[in-house]
């Protein structure tokens, strides 16, 4: 018997004078049944991958019979193995060889499927990586959304990279024309829903973003370090419009500005300082402003800054 969870279990898809079954277990092993003589007759130890990305106390392990030989199976960190049991040419003592297919996964993997000689596979991480068994490589890794998708950007200097930010508090970077088939780099912000996001239009990789929590905040999105910054400013409601534009309030290089709860916030990129607009006396009005969009827009050398207010007027 194992001596963990049993996660899942198959029948062989090709019976010979014996009925077989397969079992997987969080202890990390697979282990052959034979319906003959109602015990398990082969035990295989799934390779450890080390301290790896994910936890593997306590990893779901699921396996696919494949066909008389062979045994698709997850490890523990989420990656996925083919177990070959036919042991002709080797040793006893050798066992059964166990390679490795794909890393693909950085968190556990729930589920294996085979079509056409190509694996299927899913995981905790929500992507979804094509492997073609006969050619032994990785055809594509689909990145998936676990929640809505709120905002899109591409980016001034480059159009073919996209920003998208989604309801589970990750922002993708999709390089669309890359060699590679979706190309997607992962930045993690927090749990929030990320609702607005701005490339800055002269630094290629500098992206600002607004969160429903009322977060604003920027990093770099061509560097491998997550370098997440924030605001010392946070409004009281979502952020829904994030754009750059040069300093109303000061001086120096472009500001990220954002709109929510009505206010217009410039924010300073170097040391995360503000200035809510609309407080100040210099910009004061008789009746203050709900503003509920603001965009930056350069013609003919002058800079224009249009708000959108929620009374239904646009301003200049």
């Amino acid at each position: 018997w194992s001596s963990d969870v049993c996660s899942s279990d198959l029948w062989c898809p090709t019976q010979g004078s014996d009925w077989q079954m397969v079992s997987s277990s969080r202890d990390k092993t697979l282990r052959v049944w034979s319906f003959t003589e109602g015990k398990s007759v082969q035990k295989i130890k799934l390779p450890s991958s080390g301290k790896g990305r994910g936890n593997a106390s306590s990893s779901f392990v699921c396996c696919v019979w494949l066909d008389e030989h062979r045994i698709l199976a997850s490890g523990e960190n989420g990656e996925l193995v083919l177990a070959n049991l036919d042991t002709v040419g080797r040793k006893e003592k050798e066992g059964v060889k166990v390679d490795l297919l794909h890393k693909e996964h950085f968190k556990a993997l729930f589920s294996i499927g085979v079509s056409r000689g190509v694996v299927y596979s899913v995981g905790q991480d929500r992507i979804v990586p094509a492997f073609d068994l006969g050619a032994r490589r990785l055809l594509y890794s689909l990145p998936t959304l676990n929640g809505f998708a709120y905002s899109l950007a591409s980016n001034p200097v480059d159009p073919s990279i996209i920003a998208l930010g989604a309801g589970d508090g990750i922002v993708r970077i999709w390089r669309t024309a890359a060699k590679q088939l979706f190309d997607v780099r992962q930045v993690k912000l927090n749990q929030s829903k990320v609702m607005s996001l701005a490339w800055h239009p002269d630094r290629e990789g500098l992206l600002g973003f607004g969160t429903d929590e009322g977060r604003v905040g920027w990093f770099d999105a061509f560097t491998n370090k997550t370098n997440v910054s924030f605001s010392n400013f946070q409004h009281r409601s979502g952020v829904y419009s994030c754009t750059w534009g040069p300093p109303i309030s000061g001086e120096g290089g472009l500001c990220l500005y954002s709109v929510g709860d009505g206010r217009l916030v410039q924010h300073n990129t170097n040391n995360s300082s503000f200035v809510d607009l609309f407080s100040k006396p210099e910009h004061k009005t008789a009746n203050k402003p709900n503003v509920s969009q603001s965009v930056w827009r350069l013609v003919a050398e002058t800079t224009f800054l249009l708000l959108g207010l929620e009374i239904g007027r646009a301003h200049v």
